[in-house]
């Protein structure tokens, strides 16, 4: 009887595993982000500064806010 537990056991150990790895291998998507903070040559951060990203999918279009910065969180890859 021990032995048929230990099985019992270890089969819904690995099962949970198998669910709980599931998610993750659902979850990869084909997705990345692009951040940047547009300078001039002396080093000052430049505000107002379009900034255009092209490729798959439509071109996506960003300013550069009071501090320079841009966000492309979402480009497909």
């Amino acid at each position: 009887m021990r032995g048929t537990s230990n099985r019992q056991g270890l089969l819904v150990l690995v099962a949970v595993l198998l669910v709980g790895t599931a998610g993750v291998a659902f979850a990869q998507t084909e997705r990345g982000g692009l951040f940047g903070t547009v300078v001039d040559n002396q080093g000052q951060r430049l505000p107002g500064v379009t900034i255009t990203v092209s490729g798959v999918g439509a071109p996506q279009i960003q300013v550069t806010g009071a501090d320079g910065q841009f966000r492309f969180p979402a480009l497909s890859i």
